[in-house]
């Protein structure tokens, strides 16, 4: 674990991109970026996960039962249990997104992504930095999306991203303190 992170034990960096859609349900990504960030000194808790939520109330089973009744409701047309359900899943997403210190979202250009944009806005609104992965690279980006996240924060790859990350973690790089904000609640006066 990094110096930093030893005296922040409260950081959290939330795994935003794309779940519905996607054949394996977002989880494929997910977990090589997991091992990549702890293989730079994160704790799998300090890691947010909306694919392994850490609620157990609200009638969340495992994630697979959960996206299985999702998709099951859309098939049949039960709109409204589909929407009541959507929106838990929303308030505990962006409740995850609260919680971070900085975002890592992956974008798929085939699929669409309504949920990692509300995410990723929800944290820019907060002023917390978006590592935003795009395979297309800054290139092949939105404007807007350089606008919202700033182009120093896109990357191609999951491993570029993290070893950014780990640049601000371990010193190498100055973190930009308008966005990057450790929090000690822990600390002793």
């Amino acid at each position: 674990m990094s110096e930093l992170l030893k005296n922040y034990p409260s950081f959290h960096v939330y795994l935003a991109g794309p779940i519905d859609f996607l054949d394996d349900r977002g989880v494929g990504f997910r977990k090589p970026l997991k091992e990549k960030l702890m293989s730079i000194g994160l704790t799998r808790n300090m890691i947010l996960d909306p694919t392994d939520k850490p609620v157990t109330y609200a009638g969340y089973a495992d994630f697979d039962t959960e996206k299985d009744y999702y998709y099951n409701l859309r098939k049949h047309g039960h709109w409204d249990e589909l929407e009541r359900m959507c929106q838990m899943t929303m308030h505990v997403d962006l409740r995850l997104v609260d919680k971070s210190d900085v975002v890592i979202a992956v974008l798929n250009p085939d699929v669409p992504m309504f949920g990692t944009i509300h995410e990723i806005v929800a944290a820019r609104q907060q002023k917390k930095p978006v590592l935003l992965i795009d395979p297309r690279g800054r290139e092949g980006t939105s404007i807007w999306a350089i606008g919202l996240v700033g182009y120093k924060h896109i990357f191609s790859t999951i491993d570029e991203a993290v070893d950014y990350m780990a640049d601000i973690l371990h010193g190498k790089l100055a973190a930009d303190h308008t966005e990057w904000l450790f929090l000690n609640f822990e600390h002793n006066d």
